[in-house]
């Protein structure tokens, strides 16, 4: 793995506007991967609901119901 100081050693040799282009480059890389967990779990979440039906029942819950006479 390169180190964060060779790293700094040749962005340092850049000039100005290409150092400014690799950090702007490194935020954007940065941005995107906090972004995708967010994509995947919302994907997710979407498929799940997807897949189940949309039945509507609607349950009498009341007491009366739920102490019938059998």
């Amino acid at each position: 793995m390169i180190s964060a100081e060779t790293i700094h050693t040749k962005i340092q040799m850049l000039p100005p506007a290409s150092q400014k282009e690799v950090l702007d480059f490194v935020d954007d890389l940065l941005e995107r991967s906090c972004k995708e967990p967010q994509k995947g779990k919302a994907s997710a979440w979407e498929d799940w609901a997807k897949s189940h039906s949309e039945n509507v029942v609607i349950i009498d819950d009341s007491r009366e119901a739920i102490y019938e006479d059998e």
